[in-house]
């Protein structure tokens, strides 16, 4: 990965700006590699605590296709909103898979390098469970598409003209 960190031939020809100094460095891992994302820490000053920073990314993961379906459900689209549920269903397959990984670690991880949910099962004395609560997080997620497309379809059979006679 460090090849990525090498300078360009044309970038070296480039002025050099000053750096602000608000900007943090690139943190160096565990493993020696750099990370343009330092990860939170118990005393890092994130104003949403250390756990919510941790769990940020799998927040994200849920809080669009929320956002989105709240978007479709109050214009009162029907497909939009069945999609956007279809989707915040959907992203419980991967955050599923993310959490059973948490103690083999086999999984390429983005960012810090530190395995959000191994930390977070590590913090809640759950970390020998990570399989069965990665695989019920990905049977709720099966079980949410599902319910999603037959709620779908009965709404699309309810407003056809067939059944308005």
């Amino acid at each position: 990965m460090s090849h990525i960190f090498h300078r360009h031939p044309a970038i070296a020809t480039l002025p050099s700006c000053p750096r602000p100094s608000n900007i943090s460095l690139p943190a160096i891992s565990a493993n020696g590699s750099l990370s343009p994302n330092p990860p939170a820490s118990p005393g890092s000053s994130s104003p949403f605590g250390y756990t919510t920073t941790i769990l940020g990314g799998t927040l994200a993961e849920l809080i669009a296709p929320l956002a989105c379906f709240s978007y479709f459900f109050v214009k009162r689209e029907t497909t939009g909103a069945a999609f956007c549920a279809f989707w915040f269903f959907e992203n419980f397959l991967y955050i599923g898979t993310y959490m059973a990984d948490a103690r083999t670690l086999a999984l390429p991880l983005v960012g810090s390098g530190d395995h959000d949910w191994e930390i977070l099962f590590t913090q809640w004395n759950v970390l020998i469970h990570d399989v069965q609560i990665g695989h019920a997080t990905r049977s709720l997620g099966w079980l949410g598409m599902l319910t999603v497309v037959a709620w779908l379809a009965h709404r699309i059979l309810e407003s056809s003209p067939e059944s308005a006679s």
